[in-house]
């Protein structure tokens, strides 16, 4: 076989890893992108949970300075 036909064959071989590489590596970004956008939807979620938990808390310890004030009993009018 000629030099020529070696280094070709050497090179083909090379370009068929390389796209196999690449093809692995796109497929592994796609998961990736996936997990992110994934993440991103439960760090939304959990921001408004803790949100909605601030804003209870704060609910509760408005009552309960009302309360305290009324002399701990019912509200008084």
């Amino acid at each position: 076989m000629a030099d020529s036909e070696k280094t070709l064959k050497l090179f083909t071989t090379r370009v068929r890893q390389l796209i196999i590489q690449y093809k692995n590596l796109k497929q592994q970004n796609e998961e990736l992108y996936e997990m992110v956008d994934g993440l991103e939807s439960q760090i939304k979620q959990l921001k408004s949970q803790i949100e909605q938990q601030q804003n209870d808390y704060n609910s509760l310890k408005m009552a309960k300075m009302i309360s305290s004030s009324n002399g701990g009993g019912l509200f008084k009018i």
